[in-house]
């Protein structure tokens, strides 16, 4: 059986925590151990913890301290800017990792995840699931093909409006910085962060590997009271020079999409 651990049940931790419960009730996780900073909020979801055997922290730091080299998983549903230091301190603990999207908020921290992956011998997988959706999957098996001929362009759009309420739902949303931190979050490293990754999925060589990205451009633009961005474009070209096009905003009347396209 699998030990897990999880770092957050509140906010989207709520989905990690009911996901990793429904998979302790069919008998195929144990949960070892949860970090959970506002025990009285979640006062439900700590009572059904505990009753279970689970440990019960406050500071993750202790928690792998305590459990190291007894837990396979961590789950680390949190904000961006605990991306980083959570894998890593995990991976030293002893336990492989699902972290959520984006992977870290900067290319340094990304660089630290994987020397710490090369230094413990553990994985970070992170949560960009609809890369297994089925007809993600036949998408990716018709370019593979040639089935639809050569692309040589992937296109994407979305347009989801986010009003005040989204920037006031915690203290890094819409932020450069938090305590110091990098945040960065705009719609391209979070809400539709997973569109971004199936552009450069679909234009990768193979089920296993994204595309090799040799350039990009990017317009960034901000129409709201924040301090990030809420509007962008990038242009990426690929290794085997692939164009990838990707238009997103929170800034916008109606939503419509992600839509996507290729040109032959």
């Amino acid at each position: 059986m699998i030990n897990a651990a999880i770092i957050g049940v509140s906010g989207f931790g709520r989905t990690h925590y009911e996901d990793i419960v429904r998979e302790y009730h069919q008998k195929r996780v144990n949960i070892a151990g949860a970090t959970i900073i506002n025990q009285e909020e979640e006062k439900d979801k700590c009572d059904f913890l505990k009753s279970i055997g689970c440990r019960l922290f406050t500071d993750y730091n202790q928690m792998l301290e305590v459990l190291r080299g007894k837990i396979d998983i961590c789950f680390i549903p949190t904000g961006i800017a605990l991306h980083a230091p959570m894998s890593i301190a995990a991976m030293r603990a002893g336990a492989n990792v699902y972290v959520e999207k984006p992977l870290a908020a900067t290319v340094q921290e990304a660089a630290a995840i994987l020397e710490a992956e090369r230094e413990t011998g553990k994985f970070v997988a992170v949560g960009y699931q609809t890369m297994y959706q089925p007809e993600t999957r036949k998408i990716k098996e018709y370019i593979l093909s040639g089935k639809i001929g050569q692309v040589h362009t992937l296109k994407t759009y979305g347009l989801w409006p986010r009003n005040v309420e989204y920037y006031q739902r915690n203290a890094w949303a819409g932020q450069l910085k938090s305590s110091n931190a990098w945040v960065l979050d705009s719609p391209f490293n979070n809400a539709l962060a997973h569109y971004l990754n199936l552009l450069s999925f679909y234009a990768g060589e193979s089920f296993a590997r994204p595309a090799a990205i040799a350039f990009v451009q990017a317009g960034l633009f901000r129409a709201k009271p924040i301090r990030s961005v809420d509007t962008a474009w990038i242009k990426a070209v690929t290794g085997d020079a692939k164009t990838l096009l990707f238009y997103v905003t929170h800034s916008c009347a109606e939503q419509q999409g992600p839509l996507g396209s290729s040109r032959k």
